[in-house]
């Protein structure tokens, strides 16, 4: 109970805390019923997505986190490791057995 309290008043702050900023930002800006009634219906359209980011940028983080604890858990090896082609060649591509004809290559 005490959680769902807390997140009402955060959501109170937040309200109070932009239309304080909003007034006080310029004298020309006036709050009126619209504009207090549009940006509190904004406030809570955006309030699931922004109760969601925390969680989901949890979830994207854990994955490379599992990934790396997996990797430096490995036994040590002294070995070196050279990664090199398999067939030693000049040329990045070679290309055997071609049955194209010169005629039916377009013009």
């Amino acid at each position: 109970m005490k959680h769902i309290v807390i997140n009402q008043d955060e959501y109170f702050q937040v309200s109070l805390t932009t239309f304080a900023v909003y007034v006080l930002s310029d004298p020309h800006h006036i709050l009126d019923a619209e504009k207090a009634f549009v940006s509190i219906s904004l406030f809570n359209i955006l309030r699931f997505p922004l109760m969601m980011l925390p969680v989901m940028v949890s979830a994207l983080v854990q994955v490379p986190l599992r990934r790396y604890d997996a990797f430096l858990c490995l036994p040590f090896s002294r070995k070196k490791y050279t990664f090199m082609a398999e067939h030693h060649c000049e040329m990045a591509i070679a290309v055997l057995e071609s049955n194209n004809n010169d005629n039916t290559l377009p013009q």
